[in-house]
Order: C-alpha cells, then structure tokens, then sequence
C-alpha cells in the first residue's frame, strides 16, 4: 500500500477466516471504509464479486481494492505498478 501498512492479507487474514472480523475494514492511513472484507474462501464461485455485485468476476473484482485510495493506493500514478 502506499504507506506500506496494508495487504491483500490485512483485511483477507488466514487466522480470521480469510476476512478480517470488523464492521468496516481499514485502509491506508487507518481510513475507515464503507464496509467489511468478506472471506476469499470459495469466492472463485460467486457468481458476482463484492457485497453489491458489481464484479462480474474474481479477476475483476481484484481490481478493485488496488485502485480504491482508501483501500490501498492514494492516488500516486498507476496503482498497479506502485504495488
């Protein structure tokens, strides 16, 4: 992340199911998000991606917490390449 304080795996921890068991996940900088990170076991199966469904798939959907600027990157050029 961009302040170095955040993976995939802070709010997908193992040892809490792959989630990470709070009513809103924090990003960088301890932003609070709008809702929690749901556990990654068997979500290759979902038929849509996020709480809201707006992923159609993983692939998609794992697009999405690199690019959110609260989530992961803020905004520094390419977010993808930044991590």
């Amino acid at each position: 992340s961009t302040d170095n304080t955040v993976s995939c795996a802070t709010c997908h921890a193992p040892e809490k199911g792959f989630g990470d068991n709070r009513k809103t996940s924090l990003g960088i900088n301890a932003a609070v998000g709008g809702m929690n990170a749901p556990t990654v076991i068997n979500s290759g199966y979902h038929r849509l991606q996020f709480w809201d469904g707006r992923a159609a798939s993983l692939e998609e959907q794992a697009q999405g917490p690199v690019g959110n600027n609260l989530e992961m990157f803020a905004g520094k050029g390419d977010a993808w390449e930044e991590a």
